[in-house]
């Protein structure tokens, strides 16, 4: 895998919701700068392009910023948060609750997306925009990137 990269996902209307273009950057690249940034501040973790403005915000949510409006405070926590996550997860399930990072719902589904962009990575020789069939867990428009949803596990050693 290269030290750093910029993987491009396009998702499509979903229910009420419209499509969605995401830009996914590492290993040093930091998003494009957004428009309205004033000279000297710094592009985050994170920007969100919408219709009416842009957000940014650092790692894990923190410090979010409106863009162009100094006087954005934030909004008051409205979701439970966890000092640490290896805790959260214990307690889930010592407790029968789900973890703030429930992987069904959250996380699994991130990884999922993550994962994708890998597979991105490893056939971009083929210059081929790849389309994913989710429900099957399927590339559908270049068969043997779907090589790598598999593993060949050492002899002795299985799942």
């Amino acid at each position: 895998m290269p030290n750093a990269q910029h993987i491009t996902y396009e998702f499509g209307a979903r229910k009420n919701m419209p499509p969605v273009t995401v830009h996914w950057t590492d290993g040093g690249i930091l998003p494009s700068r957004p428009k309205g940034l004033k000279d000297g501040q710094a592009v985050l973790s994170a920007v969100y392009i919408g219709e009416k403005g842009v957000i940014m915000h650092d790692t894990h949510g923190a410090k979010p910023i409106l863009v162009g409006h100094d006087d954005f405070k934030g909004v008051d926590p409205w979701l439970p948060r966890t000092k640490n996550i290896f805790e959260d997860w214990i307690d889930a399930i010592k407790n029968g609750t789900k973890a703030g990072n429930d992987f069904v719902n959250v996380s699994g589904k991130l990884t999922e997306i993550l994962l994708l962009g890998n597979i991105a990575v490893r056939t971009k020789s083929k210059n081929t925009v790849l389309d994913y069939d989710a429900k099957n867990m399927r590339i559908t428009n270049l068969e043997e990137a779907n090589k790598f949803f598999s593993y060949e596990y050492r002899k002795g050693w299985s799942m």
